[in-house]
This record gives C-alpha cells, sequence and structure tokens, in this order.
C-alpha cells in the first residue's frame, strides 16, 4: 500500500475505448536501482488502460516495471507546461521492431508535491494534445 501522504492522481477524461484501468503495482518502498536513477524506498505506482493496440499507463516514480521500455532514442524532447508546473514531452516516433509495425510512443512527465508523475502512451489515435488535457484533468484520489 501507498502512505497516506502520497497524492493518488485518477484520469477523470480517457476516451470512451479505453477499458477500466488495471493496477499493475503500487508499493510503498520501491527497490532502488542506481544504475537508472531509481531511489531506494519511494512510493510508487502504475496503473494501465488500455484497448487492442493502445494503452495509457500512470505512473508515480518511475512506477513497478514501469510498463516497457522505450526502444531506441526519443524522436523529441519538448519542455511543456503540466498542471501549472515545467514538465517535458517525450516522444518516439511510430517504427518497426522485431518486425512488427508499432504506433508512436508519448511520455508527458513532471513533478508535484515532491512526486513524479508521468503518462506513458502507446497510441497512432491519441495525439499530444490530448495527452496534455488528460493530464490536466487528473484529479486525486487522496
Amino acid at each position: 500500500m501507498l502512505p497516506a501522504n502520497v497524492t493518488v492522481l485518477r484520469p477523470t477524461t480517457l476516451p470512451d475505448r479505453f477499458t477500466a484501468g488495471t493496477l499493475l503495482a503500487a508499493c510503498q518502498d520501491m527497490p532502488g536501482d542506481p544504475e537508472y536513477g531509481f531511489t531506494e524506498g519511494v512510493p510508487a505506482y502504475t496503473m494501465v488502460y488500455s484497448v487492442s493496440d493502445e494503452n495509457i499507463a500512470f505512473v508515480l516514480n518511475s512506477g513497478h516495471s514501469a510498463w516497457g521500455n522505450t526502444p531506441g532514442p526519443p524522436t523529441s524532447i519538448e519542455r511543456v507546461t503540466v498542471r501549472g508546473v515545467e514538465g517535458t514531452l517525450t516522444t518516439l516516433a511510430a517504427h518497426v521492431a522485431g518486425g512488427r509495425a508499432l504506433p508512436p510512443s508519448y511520455a508527458l512527465s513532471w513533478r508535484e508535491n515532491g512526486q513524479s508523475y508521468s503518462i506513458k502512451v502507446n497510441s497512432a489515435r491519441l495525439m499530444p494534445e490530448a495527452i496534455r488535457a488528460i493530464a490536466e484533468g487528473l484529479t486525486s484520489v487522496r
């Protein structure tokens, strides 16, 4: 379980095609891995909403096995304002990996209340503007 003082954010609006979210992990004491910049002992969660060929992951502090690795360097990294603070939008263009066509990937990341939050998306239909709107509509569960 997560500590009571950790803000848990949930989306208030998602495209209708997405199913109910699946909690992949929530832990109070995430194991650290300094090689990847993860700090031991921080709270973390990963919540994923999906449809056949699209995924949206809501991640706190990198989450536990935060829903896949990016298969290559980003196509672009843009500084953006997210929920009133500076953040980044990282884009990886559609590509082929392992003989399979993969849709574009996006990661919208920011810090809020001392925690790192991200929305990670694999989708050819969900554009960055929509992802930013989803972030602005997040609400605190506690």
